[in-house]
Formats: structure tokens, sequence, C-alpha cells
């Protein structure tokens, strides 16, 4: 039988086979995958019905490769020629495998090679499977002034102890790689481990400016960080949007502040996640006109480091127009110095900044505080900030949120989407708002469309939010506290993940409004996007 006319028209087949593709994303998830929601199969199958699908069928099944295996086996035949311990994590040994090949590629092989590579976009380096460099070295030769894969946007690879990563990467460099992602390993390792990780980084670093020069994206998480020379050849990426840092050493303390001098001429750099330290009050050079178009900044404590840092931040890098802080794994000691230097640093970019994220943990000056901690001292800092959108603060010990710390902060962001407060038991009446006081605050929030908390009183019970089946039979709202009854009913299914409305509840709902919203809350029993941090997605479906 013939295929609908509809069929030869290119948009039309490429729609479709884009349901079997990755769904790519704005984000960058902390995977070595490329290959994240591929259908191999459905792939391979639609290759096969009719030469309308062929192609694009085709070019969907080689552009993210999870390995360089499936395309070097296009030209070669490859064999498993060793297997070799390294020493991992805890002095543990892991088993590697080296492939290699005893046969030059044909003719044939080479042009099957080259018609495939085009298609290639996106690939993973797995740790564990290492290629034999003397095959990446033959292939370039054949074709000396293009890259392997000339089409290549992404590579994904994760630091190891083998002598093959930093060789493997940098044949893979090209005029057209806009990320690359280096995972080290996940513990620290012996010093000769440490050396060899640092020498591969440090050479393909080296080779970026050259071999890569349009690179937009480069995230480094590894442990063998210790000293400036292999960082700088970064700021010669004039066209780095995205860096994302993370490191730990001791000898970072003296170097990292003169690269952040440096780093500061990039005209483009939009994104960047930087370790939280002592470095910035000791060495950072105040950078007046530095990171103009600097939007989202992500330090990360490492679980040691406290707030006191932000304050020489603060000084040394304004004015700012952050869009986007987050400030996770960070210590809290001195309250009073604490929350004074995240003032400093709020102020200092308060005219745009719209995204908060906390994720703070009790020092020991905070783990000596008896009772749990006040949470407008995590909010005073914030009540600046006119144009917040979206909060999150978690901490890992017991807070209190009383009706009177909402009071304060009552009108303070007119333009708050989502709000979410996490922390850790003893939930107790007098530790947590009441289900009036959250009305009283929604009053003042109209665009606020996701409200997570961790517990309410209801009828002067504790409730945990997410255990919440059924709301009292007595609750009720009146209609000038309800602005729109939809939005409304979000929040609360929100605040109420698994909350189901009764039949009878709606017979029982004397208030017009309060009626829409018990509806509206038994049309949508589920709450599909629950999570307890606001993410990157919840935020983009927002700002849509």
């Amino acid at each position: 039988m013939k295929h609908h006319r509809a069929l030869d028209v290119h948009d039309i087949v490429w729609s479709i086979l884009q349901h079997f593709g990755r769904v790519r994303s704005g984000t960058l998830p902390y995977s070595c995958s490329v290959d994240v929601g591929k259908d191999w199969r459905a792939l391979v199958h639609c290759s096969l019905v009719s030469r309308a699908f062929s192609r694009p069928a085709i070019h969907l099944l080689w552009r993210e490769l999870p390995s360089l295996l499936p395309l070097l086996s296009l030209c070669l035949h490859l064999n498993k020629a060793e297997s070799f311990s390294v020493v991992g994590a805890f002095d543990t040994r892991c088993e590697e495998t080296l492939w290699r090949s005893n046969s030059a590629p044909t003719q044939r092989g080479l042009e099957r090679f080259a018609h495939f590579a085009t298609f290639v976009e996106y690939i993973s380096i797995l740790r564990r499977e290492h290629i034999d460099p003397t095959i990446l070295i033959l292939l370039s030769q054949t074709n000396p002034d293009q890259p392997l894969l000339p089409m290549l946007r992404e590579i994904r690879c994760q630091g190891t102890v083998s002598p093959f990563l930093d060789t493997t990467v940098t044949h893979l460099l090209g005029p057209r790689l806009c990320t690359l992602l280096i995972y080290g390993n996940q513990y620290p390792m012996l010093g000769a481990v440490k050396t060899h990780e640092t020498y591969a980084i440090r050479h393909i670093l080296r080779e970026l400016p050259s071999k890569a020069p349009h690179l937009q994206e480069l995230y480094i998480y590894q442990h063998a960080a210790r000293d400036a020379s292999r960082m700088m050849s970064i700021v010669q990426l004039h066209d780095l949007r995205t860096l994302r840092i993370w490191c730990q050493s001791e000898a970072r303390e003296q170097w990292f502040g003169p690269f952040m001098s440096r780093l500061a001429k990039l005209e483009h750099l939009r994104d960047h996640e930087l370790p939280l330290g002592h470095w910035i009050a000791d060495t950072l050079p105040t950078a007046i006109g530095g990171f103009p178009q600097l939007r989202k900044l992500r330090l990360d404590g490492e679980s040691r480091q406290d707030m006191l840092c932000l304050r020489p931040l603060a000084r040394g890098m304004p004015p700012l127009r952050l869009e986007r802080l987050e400030v996770v794994n960070t210590v809290v000691n001195s309250f009073a110095d604490d929350y004074g230097a995240l003032e400093d640093l709020t102020s200092a970019c308060a005219d745009a900044l719209a995204i908060v994220i906390l994720g703070l943990e009790p020092g020991r000056d905070a783990l000596g505080r008896r009772g749990p901690m006040p949470v407008f001292n995590f909010l005073r800092p914030l009540v600046q900030l006119r144009l917040l959108q979206f909060c999150d603060i978690s901490y890992s010990r017991s807070l209190t949120i009383t009706d009177d710390d909402l009071r304060k902060v009552r009108g303070a962001w007119p333009l708050l989407k989502a709000f979410v407060l996490s922390w850790s038991r003893p939930y107790k009446a007098s530790t947590v708002p009441s289900f009036r006081g959250i009305v009283d605050f929604l009053q003042e929030a109209p665009h606020l469309m996701e409200l997570r908390l961790q517990a309410i009183t209801m009828d002067g019970e504790v409730a945990r939010c997410v255990k919440v089946n059924t709301l009292p039979s007595n609750l009720m709202v009146e209609d000038e506290h309800i602005h729109d009854p939809a939005a409304f009913a979000r929040i609360l299914r929100t605040l109420f993940p698994n909350v189901r409305v009764r039949e009878g509840a709606l017979e029982n709902a004397l208030s017009s409004k309060w009626s829409i919203v018990m509806s509206r809350l038994r049309e949508n029993p589920t709450y599909t996007h629950l999570v307890y941090r606001v993410s990157d997605d919840v935020i983009a479906n927002y700002t849509q």
C-alpha cells in the first residue's frame, strides 16, 4: 500500500521521529549519558519502514552516541586487548577495558566512518571503556584538516586514572563544539592518581582555545585542581557563556582569586558556578565593570564553608545584575555575621535578582544553639528583593516559621511565583504556621503558583502537608480572601499534594469562591510536579 502524501513532507516525518529521540532540554543534567530517553529499537524499525523515514531515523540514531565503539566499528575490527586494574577510592581496584584493532581500516570502511561521523552531535566517553590512542591518531591522519566528528556539539566524559582520556577528548575537539563536561572521580584518590588526573585535564584545557574556540559551556567537576596554570587557558574562550567549576584542594586558596580577576573580563559569561571559600576574602581583587553579562551565580560551600565569604564577594564584584543566586551546602555559624554577609550580596544585585536558592547547614555555633532556628533569619536579607519570583530555602535542622514571620514578609515580593521552605523535624504547633496565616500571606502574593511547606496547623493540630488526605469539614475561606479560585486551588494542591475532596465537601462550602476551589481540587486529584526544590523545569514552566 502506498504511503500517505503527508509522509513526503520532511518536517512531518521529522516531527514524528522526535518522539523516539532524546528530548533535549535547556538544562544540563548531572549525568554522563547523552542518550537518556532515546528509543533505539523504535528508531531502528522506523529506518526500515520507507525511504521517507530512513534518513531522518538514521540521523536520530547516530545523533547521540553513548560510546565511540559503534562508530569505530564501522571501519575497524575492534577487540578487547586487555583488562587492567586501577586504584580507585578507598584503595579499591576497578577493572578497565582497553579496545584495540589489529588491522588497518579499508577505504570502504573509512568512507562509512566519514559518512556516519557527520551525524554525530552528542557523545559520551565511558569511564571504563578506553580506546587505544593509535586508532584515533590513525583516523585523524586520513583527513588532517578536519576533526574526526565535524558536527560534534557536546562531549561528556568522566575523569579516570587511565592515560587515554585526554588523548581521546583532544582528538574529538572541533570548531562546532559548544559543550564540554568533565566529571572527576567521586572521591579523593591517591597522590599518583591525582597527579595523572591533573595532567589529563590540563592537557584538555590547553587545547580548547585552538581546537574549540567557540566553546560556550564548560563544566569541570573533579578534585585535582592544584594550580592556576592549567586553568588560565579558560580565559581565552571568549564565547564562553557557562562555566561551572567544582574542586577540592587546599591550594586553590592561592590561585582562585587571580583566576577570577582574569575571568571577569569575559564579556559573554552568564552562568557561573564556583566553590565558596576564604580565597574570596584573601585574594579577590576589585573587578569594577567585570562580569558584565553575569546573570546566574552558584556558590558551593562543600558543607564546610560559611557565608562570611559573601561579604568580600559583594564588595569586589559590584555592580552585578544577577537574576539567579544559589548558595548551597553552606554552613551557618554566627547568625548576625552570616546573614549580614548574605544581605550585602543581595543588596548588590537587588535591582534584578529574581531567583534565590539557599541550601544551608548548621555550623558548630548553630549546633550548640538550643531550639529551632527562626526562619526570619533567612528571610530578612531577601525582604529588599522587590523582583523576587522564586524562593527556595532548605535547612538541614529544625526551623520555626510562625504566622508572625509570614506577616513580616507580606507584600515584600509582589511578583512571587514559587515559595518553598524545607526543614527537619520536630514539627510543633508553636513552630509551624496556621492555615489562616497562610491565607493572609496569599492575599499579598497575587502571582503565587506554588507554595510548599513541611507542616502547618489546622484546628490547632499539627499536620504534615504531604500526609494531609482530607481537609477539615469546617475549613472555609471567605470570598474576600480569594482573588482567583483556580489559582488558589492550585496553590492548595501544591501545599497538600495528596489531599482528596469528599463528595459532601462541596455541599458544605457556603462561600461561592470556596466551592469553586473545592471543585477544582476534586477535578485535579493529583499533583504531578511534586518536588521539594524549585527545579529548572518548574522555573521554565512559570516563565513561559
